[in-house]
């Protein structure tokens, strides 16, 4: 049996490894998008139903939603050398099979035929059916969208750090401190009013509310005036730095089933989220009913900060319908009578 320090020395050093290899690492941290895609084929002939584990009648949400599970879990630079050829395998699987079921018309042929393109061939153009490199990098981009992935890798890397034994383990949920991941409030009318309770001005409310919703990172704390500066990217190699009342963000950390959260009450910023998040437009008029409204978290998934929620949108009548987190935050704690 393999000790757990000899399980995180290996990791350690895999985590050097990287740092050290010219494809997929730079001064800013991980470079996105350098697969180590296998040369050799696998069989294409597997029913990608299967591979993603979702039924038949699954709607495209679902299966993106599948894809993106395996995909992180089979990613190849998330296991050790042992594992490193299994993993290609499940990767290259689930790209194969993501690819035909996410298109309507390939869809349709296999559920029709039981292949692709009349040859039993996956969903790829070249004759093999087999994913490249380049097949692989361009579904994941597609999925996962650019900023998501970076949130991704950066967790990664953290997460690698301390399990070499750098850094706190984990920080007290809802204690705002420096270097803590947090969520700007959705809701641009609470994050004014945060701001005034905090002795902020008017200077920089536009800026404020253009990153509402979105995921910041704490660069300063004054418990002064309970208010703090906010680090959050607006592009690749570029962040802005603004003064927050405390209010103003929330800790997602937190956000675990049964907790109760009020949705966003501006459709638009809902459907943004949802984008941000991979959320396709299927169920956008289903929670754009749901603006406004108080609802109960049901499941969280963090690989692409999306949450699911029960939310009450008749007379003893709930939906649960999938939101980014971006477009949820806690509910207002009820006043006592």
């Amino acid at each position: 049996m393999v000790s757990c320090s000899a399980l995180r020395a290996s990791r350690c050093l895999r985590w050097r490894s990287l740092q050290q290899h010219p494809l997929l690492w730079n001064s800013a941290g991980p470079t996105p998008f350098a697969f180590h895609a296998s040369t050799k084929t696998f069989s294409s002939t597997a029913d990608p139903y299967k591979v993603l584990g979702v039924e038949r009648n699954a709607s495209a949400g679902d299966i993106k939603k599948a894809y993106k599970e395996k995909a992180l879990r089979w990613h190849p630079d998330k296991h050790s050398d042992g594992l490193q050829e299994e993993a290609e395998k499940r990767f290259a699987e689930a790209s194969n099979a993501y690819e035909i079921l996410k298109d309507p018309q390939t869809r349709q042929e296999y559920d029709a035929t039981g292949q692709v393109g009349g040859s039993g061939a996956g969903g790829f153009g070249h004759a093999t059916g087999q994913p490249s490199q380049a097949d692989v990098e361009r579904i994941f981009r597609e999925a996962f969208g650019h900023q998501i992935l970076q949130q991704i890798l950066q967790q990664q890397q953290q997460q690698m750090q301390q399990g070499c034994g750098g850094g706190p383990r984990r920080r007290p949920r809802g204690v705002l401190q420096t270097g803590m991941e947090i969520r700007i409030r959705p809701d641009v009318a609470n994050i004014h009013r945060a701001s005034r309770a905090s002795n902020i001005d008017m200077d920089y409310d536009e800026r404020r509310a253009r990153y509402a919703g979105k995921i910041g990172t704490i660069a300063k704390v004054d418990p002064r005036d309970q208010s703090i500066k906010v680090r959050v990217m607006v592009s690749p190699g570029r962040a802005d730095e603004v003064w927050f009342g405390a209010g103003a963000v929330w800790d997602p950390s937190g956000l675990e089933q049964d907790v109760e959260v009020q949705i966003c009450p501006e459709v638009e910023k809902i459907h943004e989220s949802s984008r941000e998040t991979g959320i396709d437009t299927e169920h956008d008029r289903r929670r754009a009913r749901c603006a406004g409204k108080i609802g109960t978290v049901v499941d969280v998934d963090r690989a692409d900060h999306s949450v699911k929620v029960r939310v009450p949108v008749l007379p003893g009548r709930a939906d649960e319908v999938w939101f980014g987190i971006g477009a949820v935050e806690p509910a207002p704690l009820q006043q006592a009578a």
